[in-house]
Order: structure tokens, then C-alpha cells, then sequence
């Protein structure tokens, strides 16, 4: 019986070793001109960007998390997103090896290279959503991936912290090539690597070294006798983040680190010490209708092939469009609805990360009327919480919304339902750049002053209070505060207000969470 009791103890206290508050979240469509990829938070993250704004001596503050983009071969390219998880830096994760950063695993399609400027889009997109430390980007991968490590490293020498480069080689002419003396950089490659030969990374040492002879950041291995996939263990290593998380762009003359050593005999015991199955990852991998492979509601997407010369000929006409809008509500009203804003003064609540700029483009006005009707200077600084007239009262505003359905591939398509132009757009709905909208949500596709006779003011009223009612999103699993922020265009700190919670509340499935 003591027996039968300890052997429970052993498996529940082994249980309670794997438990994890970690998550990673499929993301896809997120990024213009980007990769679709999965997104890894470690457990215990905490977005403290607004407490260090607020305490910038505060020393007990969390600092914010080191990147690591790992660039995945051959192997898993395609389009099925989950198979970016069967090796590599999130499977390492899964198994138990603790990588205390945001982690972002990209997956690039069948046939296709890494893109650098692709791969920093995804970069920046999660750098301004969450809280990371932007002098601490790490960048690793092998084969595919490790092209595409040193691409990205020579493109972005300033940006790369450090890159582990295995089995791998670039697609960047020799003479490009001297930028990754800039970078702490190390490559490994087997000279019996039937896949990539080993020549490839002895191309990119040769054209270091023609740059700067002394290669001063750079670590170079080669393994005699190694093949290609022996090298697919070294993310499993803890020596390998280690060995990256030493290094900061902002170092003083950026030295690269000699002390962690990955010996060959290393690569026997790479899951020793790991818990065994693992640790219980929360996944969150919402079903998707998007059939575009991470180009929906994407700028650069194609025009469709099938335009007619009515609808070319409407596309260079005036923007304003009234009769060409009306004509597009009577003809598709299941897709569209019209709401009349009163006369009344309107105001805008300051919130983090606003600017003159941007509010005007919000509210379709300019910098110059913010400055009159505020009495203020366009270098005045914005205090969160203040509220900024927009306008005084004058005529009503109609406003036609376009809700998004599922055969909506992009701007371009949209714009070209309504003869307008994906700037128009962008600009009405207060952006800078094109956002994922997903099936169902409204976007502003027209704004128009109307003439309101005196015995309709009552119905302009109503129809303001109706806008002005509160907005609130069903909870749904997989829903995080962070998500549900970016989707309706607020802030955490708003929603916690809104609903009177902390930003660590656990949210329940089905209920409501006011977001508005």
C-alpha cells in the first residue's frame, strides 16, 4: 500500500513539474507582406510596457523579453502551419526546454526562399503588440533556414542581436556578405552533408574574411564527418539560447561570445534533464475560413484578373463617389448599413501611442483643424485620458459600412465594390496600414455630410444614441486580453477598466466583456 501511495506522489509531483501557464498561438493573415507563424509566450509573461512608462525607476519592474525567430528547412514548408511544429525551436519548447522569450516560427510555402524584409515585418508586427526588448532579436535555422538566418543577418546587421547558422549557406552576392563581420554569428556545418554541401558556409567565412580578415564575431565549426539532420539537435540545447541571450546590439563594440562551447559529444544527450512528455502547452488554433495563405485583407494582394473596363474607368474617377456608393448599398445590403451621426461636438479620448497624425486620419480631418479647435501647437504633447474636440457641431455625417464576408481577399476588392481606393479606406478607418478584419466586422467605406430637415433631427438623435451604446464581444476559447484589444482597436488597460478587472482575470467562455 505505501508502495501503491508513493508511486501516486511520484507521478503527481512529476505532473505538477509540467504544468504550464505557456502559450503559443497560431497566427495567420496577421501581417502585410509577412509569413503566417506561430506566436510563443513563456509562461509568466506579463506586458509591463505601461508601469516602466509610469515608474521608469521602478528596479523591480519586469524588463521586457528577448525575440527569437526560428526559420524553419525545407522540410516544412507549405501552408499547414502545424508542421512548423515538428522540429525546431517550439518543439524543443514542447518537450520541456525552457526558453525564457517571445519565439516566433514563421512558415514560408513550397518552393519559396526567406525573405528578410518579410521575415522583420512578422518582427515588428509583434514588437509593437507585445512586450519585448528590440536590442535582444536572435535570429536561427538550419538548411532553408539557415540561408535564410544569414540573409537576414547581412540585411539587418544592426537589428541581429546574434544568429546561430547551421548546415545552411545565403543567398546574398559575396560582396554583400562583409555585414555579418557586424553581427555575433555562429555556424556549424558537417563536411558529409549530402544536402547542403559544406561549401556553402565555407563561401560565407571566405567572404568574411575578404571584408575583415580578422572575423572578429564570428564562430565557425565544422564537424568532419557530420551529416545534414545531426544538426536539427542543437535547438534542443540549452547552450544554443544561452550562447545567443549573451548578446544585446547595444553592447559596446558588440564582442562575441567564446565561453559557451556545443561540443560533438553534446549532440548524444541533447533531451537529458528535459521532464518526461514534456509540458502541457496551452495552443490556441482558431479555425480559419481564410483560403489566401496569409495574404487576406493583405495591400499587396492582386486585383482580380476578371476587371471589367466599367469598373477600370470608375477606379480613376472622382472619390467621391456618392452615386456610385448609393447605387453599391441598394445592390448589396447584405453586406452594408448606413448610420447618420448627429451635429453634435465631437471628441476624441486620448490613449497610449496617439498622435495628432493619426487622429486626424481617424476622424478624416487634419493636423492644422486639431491645432485651431484646441487652441494647442502640432508639437503639443498628448496626455492619456485628456479628450481632443474634433469637431464642433455642424451637419450630419452619414456613414456606410462595408461587413466583411468571406470572399473578401483584400482591400483592392472591396475598394473596387464601393469605386473607391484602398487609400481612401485606410484613411477613413484611421490607419496607417492595412489590418486583418475578419468575417463579420465592419469596415468604413464611405463618409458623406447630409442635409437633415428640422423634423428629422429626432432621428439623427436616436440614431446617435443607438452608435453611442456600449460594444461588447462574447468570450470565446482561446480569447486573451491582448487578442480581444487588437481586434477591436483598444488597449488592455481600457478593457480592464471597461469591465472593472485586473489584466491577469481569468476569462470564461461565453461571457461578455464590454469593448466599448
Amino acid at each position: 500500500m505505501r508502495k501503491v501511495i508513493l508511486l501516486i506522489l511520484v507521478v503527481l509531483g512529476t505532473l505538477m513539474s509540467t504544468r504550464s501557464s505557456a502559450q503559443l498561438y497560431a497566427m495567420r493573415d496577421s501581417v502585410q507582406n509577412g509569413y503566417n507563424f506561430w506566436l510563443y509566450l513563456p509562461d509568466g509573461y506579463e506586458d509591463t510596457r505601461d508601469e516602466r512608462i509610469a515608474n521608469p525607476n521602478n528596479k523591480d519592474a519586469k524588463e521586457p523579453l528577448p525575440i527569437v525567430v526560428f526559420l524553419h528547412g525545407r522540410s516544412l514548408s507549405g501552408t499547414n502551419l502545424s508542421t512548423v511544429r515538428k522540429y525546431g525551436t517550439i518543439d524543443a519548447i514542447k518537450r520541456g526546454r525552457k526558453v525564457n522569450a517571445v519565439v516566433i516560427a514563421p512558415q514560408v510555402n513550397h518552393g519559396d526562399w526567406w525573405r528578410p524584409e518579410r521575415v522583420m515585418n512578422v518582427v515588428e508586427w509583434v514588437s509593437k503588440r507585445y512586450d519585448v526588448d528590440t536590442t535582444r532579436l536572435y535570429v536561427l535555422g538550419m538548411s532553408l533556414g539557415g540561408y535564410g538566418t544569414l540573409d537576414f543577418a547581412a540585411a539587418y546587421p544592426d537589428r541581429t542581436a546574434a544568429a546561430i547558422a547551421l548546415c545552411g549557406g545565403s543567398t546574398k552576392k559575396n560582396s554583400q556578405l562583409g555585414q555579418l563581420n557586424e553581427v555575433p554569428l555562429w555556424i556549424m556545418h558537417g563536411t558529409a552533408d549530402a544536402s547542403v554541401a559544406v561549401s556553402e558556409s565555407r563561401r560565407i567565412k571566405k567572404a568574411m574574411e575578404e571584408a575583415n580578415h580578422n572575423t572578429p564575431r564570428l564562430r565557425y565549426d565544422e564537424w568532419v564527418g557530420a551529416n545534414h539532420g545531426i544538426y536539427a539537435r542543437v535547438f534542443y540545447m540549452n547552450e544554443a539560447y544561452e550562447w545567443m541571450f549573451k548578446h544585446r546590439t547595444t553592447d559596446k563594440n558588440r564582442p562575441v561570445d567564446r565561453s559557451v562551447a556545443i561540443p560533438t559529444s553534446l549532440f548524444n544527450n541533447v533531451y537529458s534533464g528535459l521532464p518526461r512528455g514534456g509540458i502541457a502547452l496551452q495552443v490556441y488554433d482558431p479555425p480559419t475560413k481564410s483560403t489566401t495563405k496569409g495574404r487576406y485583407m493583405d495591400k499587396s494582394a492582386p486585383l482580380p484578373e476578371n476587371k471589367s473596363k466599367e469598373t477600370e474607368k470608375s477606379e480613376k474617377s472622382d472619390e467621391r463617389g456618392d452615386n456610385s456608393v448609393k447605387k453599391q448599398e441598394k445592390s448589396n445590403n447584405a453586406k452594408t448599413q448606413t448610420t447618420t451621426a448627429t451635429s453634435q461636438v465631437l471628441y476624441h479620448t486620448i490613449e497610449e501611442g496617439d498622435t495628432l497624425g493619426h487622429i486626424a486620419a481617424k476622424y478624416d480631418t487634419t493636423v492644422k483643424a486639431l491645432c485651431e479647435l484646441n487652441d494647442i501647437d502640432k508639437s503639443a504633447i498628448l496626455s492619456i485620458g485628456k479628450q481632443l474636440k474634433i469637431k464642433d457641431a455642424d451637419t450630419p455625417i452619414e456613414i456606410v459600412y462595408h461587413t466583411v464576408a468571406a470572399d473578401d481577399t483584400s482591400y483592392y476588392a472591396i475598394a473596387n465594390k464601393y469605386n473607391t481606393t484602398v487609400e481612401k479606406i485606410l484613411e477613413l478607418n484611421g490607419l496607417t496600414e492595412p489590418k486583418v478584419y475578419h468575417v463579420g466586422e465592419q469596415i468604413i467605406v464611405a463618409k458623406r455630410e447630409v442635409v437633415v430637415a428640422n423634423n428629422k433631427n429626432n432621428t439623427a438623435a436616436k440614431s446617435n444614441k443607438k452608435s453611442a451604446e456600449p460594444q461588447y464581444h462574447t468570450i470565446k476559447d482561446g480569447d486573451t486580453l491582448g487578442h480581444i484589444a487588437i481586434k477591436y482597436n483598444t488597449s488592455v488597460k481600457k478593457l480592464c477598466e471597461l469591465n472593472s478587472i485586473e489584466k491577469d482575470a481569468i476569462l470564461s467562455i461565453g461571457k461578455k466583456l464590454r469593448v466599448k
